[in-house]
């Protein structure tokens, strides 16, 4: 009966060690899920603030492209001639592109410095070379 009792104890006693390891393990288990779960979230946040440096920096060229378009509009204003305008656009489609010296000529509002500037894009032959080598026209 003794030996029977001694053998309880020591069943107890193993089963108890045993409960207190896997709670152990069990811990260390919810420890490391915790652990991946924060470095997740580290890394998310970095793609995050990432992501964000881009948005304020796509922002700042957006601004900067703004106040060089107001620019080049308040400097053809400031041109006493309309001949003075259209060669000042022209200039700006050669380095800047066509597109850019439309828009430029668009808030001018003066379709006669439109047209004309159309007219040298088209007819000078050294121009259109010009902004056919910097791609910003194809080859008539």
């Amino acid at each position: 009966m003794v030996e029977k009792k001694i053998q309880e104890g020591i069943n107890r006693e193993d089963f108890s060690d045993r409960l207190k390891k896997e709670q152990t393990g069990s811990e260390k288990k919810s420890e490391k899920k915790e652990s991946i779960q924060s470095e997740k979230i580290e890394k998310d946040q970095g793609k995050e603030k990432k992501a964000f440096g881009k948005i304020l920096k796509a922002n700042d060229v957006v601004k900067e492209k703004k106040a060089g378009f107001k620019k080049n509009v308040e400097d053809l204003k400031r041109l006493e001639t309309v001949e003075g305008q259209i060669e000042k656009l022209v200039l700006i489609a050669s380095e800047e592109g066509p597109m850019k010296a439309l828009k430029v000529a668009r808030a001018l509002n003066s379709n006669y410095a439109l047209d004309n500037m159309h007219d040298k894009l088209i007819d000078e032959e050294e121009l259109n070379k010009k902004l056919v080598e910097k791609g910003f026209i194809e080859k008539l």
